[in-house]
Formats: structure tokens, C-alpha cells, sequence
């Protein structure tokens, strides 16, 4: 055929393709015949009289090939008609494999499998069966509820077997694992257990650690039922038992425990279900799996900070923040359980000889590390901004703070308004890194909303300037006092550089007054972590 030596018609290689076809290579026959279509050899007359003749070679068989050798997708065999063949009575399983096998069916879909295993029955002629058909070249497919059928066959689990035959689901549902998890809390409201624990083992019958997928399973059904006082004791209950919480709980918890917030807007009032401080119970719920030496994302923090500050509960939000970054710190992780336990106590021996998942040798300052993911720039620069917009119920706060060089609580007293720059000085104390020109122009930014010609179209920076009594120069001066000269190079506030250079240099002796105390006005909008 290379030399162009070509057949005249295909009966003069119907016996070649008939051997090749019963008993010789598919890929040689698929390569003869593209050969013989491109050399323009017809079949059109031949076929006919080769199903015929020859039953075992399909037309099924052929069209099969020739998509093959074509690049067309075979249609796939209707699941629904083998199914209604294997629940017909009148015909025997051996015989319906075999016309299968005839109309070249490779596999089978979860229907069939389920009216088979209806049929059979008991777990070891099911097994017989699906032997039977991979013998004759044909699957039992690859979805879930065909591999629980087979997994429960081999395992000789009869009553699980039966109870997954007998259920009132369509066998494509298990696909769906949100549909599941929406019935296991349902039998958990109902109360089923036997419902419940069938529904376990099958979510996780696939599962690489099947004990701790049911635990987190039910940590998720408890949550989705709003019972959060079970959701508390069975994560206790994970945490003592070292099970680890998945990242799919660890978003479900915030989730279900957190009023709900649309973006830039502090949270709604409390629901019915939400009479307790959902913040202090998500808080002690997180830092329980972080000291517990669990992997838990940084960013499920993020949510936390914006809410804490949001709701100007900035003593919170600084214990927790020290916290955190003295458990993901290089310097302080080790004993970070020792210096900065949570309101639970938990087991000594539980203690992690070193941050989980945190590797030694990676720079706080690289993007894949904790502490950069726990304080981005955008945390810099909220902080600074609900430390000026917090109300100024004094002269000065007084706030008890750590550092790795002060481990035991030190006591601070300094002007409300510098609470962030003073909480940014000590985590960058503990590794944290923080950009000083960030700091600068959020610090610029602040100053031009308190002394600015403009007028800000935010009530929070309208308030917090007719409440502010204290002089740019005594800001400027606390500010180089807390982080350095450097915070102040460059600075440029349009329209009062005159007063900013005096301020810089050291000018004017106002002293401090306190300000009108007006109602409390938390940070909304852009003035949060979602943006400066």
C-alpha cells in the first residue's frame, strides 16, 4: 500500500480484518484501517454481510474503531436501559453479560450496579458477579456509589451493604459531599443514629484517615445545626484526642459562630441564636487549635482582627495579636504555650516542641510565612487608624504588653491615639515585618484628617477630629519617640507643611486637653484591614 498497490474493494482483506478483529491486535487493525479509508477503499458494501455472518464482530465493535481511529468519542451506553436489563427477572445475569459483551458495553453506571447488587443479593455473588463482568471486559465504573457496592462486597459488610441498597438516594447524589453533609445533619437533628452512622462510614469509606474526616464531619453537622455549645465539646474532645481540625472546619466554624457582616460594615445586631459574644467564643474556639500544635491558616484570623477593631475592642485585638505572633514567632514559638496561655487550660504535654508546619529556616518576612500572612500592610495601617478613632476617655491608656526582650506583662502608659503605632512597635519586636514608609503615610493620612483644610466625608474622621485636643507637635513628637526618626522622613501633610515643620523640629509647647468625650465610634468602610 506504500508503493500504492491498493486493494480494489475490502473483500480482499475481509479475512484479515475479520483475524484481526476476533483474534489478532486492535491497534493493527485500527492502523489498516485508516489506511485502506485514506487509500479510498469503501466498506460501505461489505459490513452488511460481515454482521451477518460474524455476530460476535459488532457493528458496535466496529463503530468503535473507526471512531478510534478517527478521534471520535464513542456515545456511551445507556445506564438506565442495563439497569431495567439486570431488574428483569425473565432474563439471567449470565445472559445479559453476555450481550453486553456482544454490543461491546465496557462499562457499566451506578444504576446497573445497584439493580445487580438488588438482584444478587448477598455480598459474595455480588462479588462473583462483578469478577464475571471485568472477565468479559466490563467495569463497574468509577462512581462512588459502584466503589462502596464493590468495597462492601469484598469486606463481607452486609448490613452496610444492604442499608446503602436500600436507600431512598439516587446513587448519583453521593457525588454531591455538600448534599451529604446536609443529611448527616439532618439525621443528627433527628436523632437517627443508625441513618448517622451509616451516613459517616460512607462519606469516609474512601477516606485516607476515616477517624479523623468523622470527627471533623461531626464538628460540621453540629455547626450547621447551630449547636454550639456540642460544636465546643466535640472540638474540646478533637483537641484532647490530637485529632486535627480540617481548614473546611476550621471556615465552617467561622461561619456559623460570627453574626454575619457585609463587606466594609461592621457586623449586624445579634440574631436569636447569637445572644452570647460570638467574637470571644470564636477566639477561644481558634486559639485552642492553634496551641493544640494544629496547622490553622493564618488568614482565619483576618475576619477576627477587622471585627475586633471594627467594634473598638482594641484591648482584645492586642493580647490577641502578641499572641499570635509570639506563638508564630522564631524567637518565642517554643515557649510561646508558657508566656501567653488562652482563657482554657489545656494538658502541658500537649505543647508542640516547635510550631507545626512552620519550617526554621523561613524569614518572617517571606509571603509563605505566618507571621507575614497574620499582618499584612493593610493590618499596619488599620491599627494606626482605630488608634486615632478610638475615644479619648483619658489623657493616656494604660495597656499591659510583652515583648521576647520583656517577657513578663510590662505596663505602658501612652495617649489612646498611639495604640497602633505602639502594638506594630511590638510585634516588630517579635520578627514582625513592617514597612516604615507604610507606617508613614498612614500616619500622614491620619494627621490630615485631624488637622487638614479638608473635611472628611467619613462621620468616624469627622468626630475624632471635633474630640481631638491634642497638638500635631505633641503627635509627632510621641510618634518619633515610639518608632524612630525614620517614621517622620519624607512626611508631607498639603496645607499645613508650615505647622508640620515646626511640629518636626520640635516646635510649640501646647500642653494636652482632654477632649469632649463623645459616643463610641469604631472604624467602618475602607478604614478597616480591607483597606487604608
Amino acid at each position: 500500500m506504500r508503493e500504492g498497490d491498493v486493494p480494489g474493494s475490502s473483500k480482499v482483506v475481509e479475512p484479515l480484518m475479520y483475524h484481526l478483529a476476533l483474534y489478532g491486535d486492535q491497534n493493527r487493525l485500527k492502523r489498516l484501517t485508516r489506511r485502506l479509508v485514506d487509500a479510498g477503499v469503501s466498506f460501505t458494501a461489505s459490513t452488511s454481510k460481515i454482521f451477518r455472518d460474524n455476530p460476535v464482530i459488532s457493528r458496535e465493535i466496529m463503530n468503535r474503531i473507526l471512531g478510534e481511529t478517527f478521534s471520535i468519542s464513542p456515545k456511551p451506553f445507556n445506564d438506565a436501559f442495563c439497569a431495567r436489563l439486570f431488574a428483569t427477572k425473565a432474563l439471567s445475569v449470565s445472559l445479559i453479560v453476555t450481550g453486553m459483551q456482544v454490543l461491546g458495553v465496557d462499562a457499566i453506571g451506578p444504576l446497573s450496579t445497584r439493580e445487580l447488587a438488588v438482584r444478587e443479593g448477598r455480598p459474595e455473588t455480588i462479588r462473583e458477579r462483578i469478577d464475571q463482568m471485568r472477565a468479559a471486559g466490563i467495569s463497574i465504573g468509577s462512581s462512588r456509589f459502584s466503589r462502596l457496592v464493590e468495597k462492601f462486597a469484598v469486606e463481607n459488610e452486609a448490613h452496610l451493604l444492604e442499608q446503602l441498597l436500600a436507600s431512598d438516594q439516587h446513587p448519583e447524589t453521593l457525588e454531591d459531599q455538600q448534599l451529604q453533609e446536609s443529611l448527616l445533619a439532618s439525621h443528627m437533628a433527628a436523632q437517627n443514629w443508625r441513618k448517622m452512622k451509616t451516613s459517616l462510614i460512607i462519606q469516609t469509606a474512601f477516606s485516607k484517615q476515616p477517624h479523623i474526616e468523622r470527627w471533623n464531619l461531626l464538628l460540621r453537622g453540629h455547626l450547621a445545626l447551630r449547636r454550639l455549645n456540642a460544636a465546643r465539646q466535640t472540638l474540646d474532645e478533637m483537641l484532647v484526642g490530637g485529632i486535627p481540625v480540617s481548614a473546611i472546619s476550621c471556615k465552617a466554624l467561622l461561619q456559623s459562630v460570627l453574626r454575619p457582616r457585609n463587606p466594609g460594615k461592621r457586623p449586624v445586631s445579634c440574631a436569636p441564636h447569637h445572644q452570647e459574644d460570638d467574637l470571644s467564643t470564636i477566639i477561644n474556639m481558634l486559639m485552642g487549635i492553634v496551641q493544640s500544635g494544629r496547622s490553622l491558616p493564618p488568614t482565619s484570623w483576618k475576619e477576627i482582627f477587622l471585627r475586633l477593631g471594627q467594634t473598638g475592642r482594641l484591648d482584645e485585638l492586642e493580647r490577641l495579636a502578641i499572641w499570635l505572633a509570639a506563638f508564630y514567632s522564631p524567637q518565642t514559638a517554643e515557649a510561646a504555650y508558657a508566656r501567653f496561655s488562652p482563657h482554657r487550660t489545656l494538658p502541658r504535654t500537649r505543647l508542640p516542641s516547635a510550631t507545626p508546619s512552620v519550617p526554621k529556616t523561613l524569614s518572617p518576612s517571606h509571603p509563605s510565612h505566618p507571621l507575614r500572612q497574620l499582618f499584612p500592610a493593610n493590618f499596619h495601617r488599620a491599627v494606626i487608624a482605630w488608634g486615632f478613632l478610638s475615644p479619648p476617655a483619658s489623657l493616656s491608656t494604660t495597656t499591659t504588653l510583652t515583648s521576647p526582650s520583656h517577657p513578663s506583662p510590662l505596663t505602658t502608659t501612652s495617649p489612646p491615639w498611639t495604640r497602633g503605632l505602639r502594638l506594630l512597635a511590638t510585634l516588630r519586636s517579635y520578627g514582625v515585618a513592617i514597612r516604615t514608609p507604610v507606617l508613614r503615610k498612614a500616619f500622614q493620612q491620619r494627621l490630615l484628617v485631624l488637622f487638614g483644610p479638608g473635611t472628611s466625608s467619613r462621620p468616624a474622621n469627622r468626630l475624632a477630629r471635633a474630640r481631638n485636643a491634642v497638638p500635631m507637635h505633641v503627635m509627632v513628637a510621641d510618634a518619633r519617640d515610639m518608632w524612630g526618626d525614620d517614621i517622620l522622613d519624607g512626611l508631607e501633610l498639603p496645607g499645613v507643611d508650615g505647622e508640620l515643620t515646626r511640629a518636626v523640629a520640635g516646635g510649640g509647647g501646647a500642653e494636652r486637653e482632654e477632649g469632649m468625650i463623645g459616643g463610641e465610634e469604631t472604624v467602618e468602610g475602607k478604614g478597616g484591614v480591607d483597606g487604608g
